[in-house]
């Protein structure tokens, strides 16, 4: 049994009827870590399945597991604030249930944040895989400061949330953010210090259509867009942006989420049988959805007008 008196890092994993969808693979991924120093805290956040039973079982077993027993479904960002709350270290790592972390993840990162103090968020390259476990694609996020914070400023999130380490600020905690709460929260941070991502995939996502990010497609967008105008202003002028307005989507967009999500899941279903079929159902995902496709294009010419943009000249200036 590893015992571990005093942990450098905590490993945050909120979990809401995970049971199902491979909790015992994401629990067992971070304690066969080959960095062994931390302590996982684990925030059953009012399931109603076997996840609870779950989690208790690894508890008894090793030392490193936390839990935080929630009464009722909180949502991520209660579940995650709760979880930075009780954390006992100064850096949080994240883990989503359904996620799979490479062996080396946790002590690649550790060791980067150790040696680069400047540093105050370092993520991962992601292997996507489908329920079968076959990797579809990896990514080829930016890797240095610069290019991250152009990437967040316009609108993509290269940042995937299950794969970061961050230092714990005191004065920064996730706010209520529909469902861009982690964008938010990178913004944020990168205020008081560098990005980082390391070029290797560290971390294996699983598809799931209904997730957040398919299934509240138009939604996401728009609360991007929100923060990005929030954060804008804060740059200018120092505003705080409390006052944050959750968007309402008309009957029309609820439309185009649910066709996206739709060719997306069809899209999943085939992606290990039919190549040819899932390029036909990603293609319409986009074409069924103008929404997302303006998104996608006003994000491609933010990038290309960056240059002459003085607020993202100043945004900058907060790397150096």
């Amino acid at each position: 049994m590893i015992t571990i008196t005093e942990p450098c890092l905590t490993v945050l994993m909120p979990v809401y009827n995970g049971a199902g969808f491979f909790l015992r693979e994401s629990i067992e991924s971070i304690l066969a870590q080959n960095f062994h120093a931390f302590e996982l805290i684990v925030i059953n956040d009012g399931s109603t399945d076997g996840s609870g039973d779950i989690i208790r079982e690894y508890a008894e077993i090793d030392p490193r597991v936390r839990i935080i027993e929630l009464p009722c479904n909180c949502g991520i960002v209660a579940a995650l604030n709760k979880g930075l709350q009780e954390a006992r270290t100064g850096l949080i790592a994240r883990m989503d249930c359904g996620d799979y972390s490479f062996p080396d993840r946790i002590g690649l990162q550790y060791g980067f944040l150790l040696s680069h103090p400047e540093h105050v968020l370092v993520g991962t390259q992601v292997a996507w895989t489908d329920e079968h476990d076959v990797i579809l694609r990896e990514t080829s996020f930016p890797e240095d400061d610069t290019s991250i914070r152009l990437s967040l400023y316009a609108m993509d999130n290269v940042l995937l949330h299950p794969t970061v380490m961050f230092r714990r600020l005191p004065e920064i905690s996730y706010r209520e953010r529909s469902c861009a709460e982690d964008y938010d929260l990178w913004l944020r941070l990168s205020l008081h210090g560098k990005l980082h991502i390391i070029d290797k995939p560290l971390l294996k996502v699983r598809f799931n259509a209904h997730g957040t990010t398919y299934s509240r497609k138009i939604m996401q967008i728009r609360t991007v867009a929100t923060i990005h105008a929030e954060f804008r202003k804060y740059i200018l002028d120092g505003d705080s942006g409390q006052d944050y307005a959750v968007p309402v989507l008309g009957r029309l967009d609820l439309i185009q989420q649910e066709l996206f999500r739709h060719c997306t899941a069809r899209a999943l279903s085939c992606s290990r049988t039919k190549p040819m079929l899932y390029a036909l159902f990603k293609l319409l995902s986009v074409a069924c959805c103008p929404s997302y496709m303006l998104f996608l294009i006003t994000s491609a010419l933010r990038k290309l007008t960056m240059k002459h943009d003085a607020v993202c000249r100043k945004y900058l200036q907060y790397g150096r």
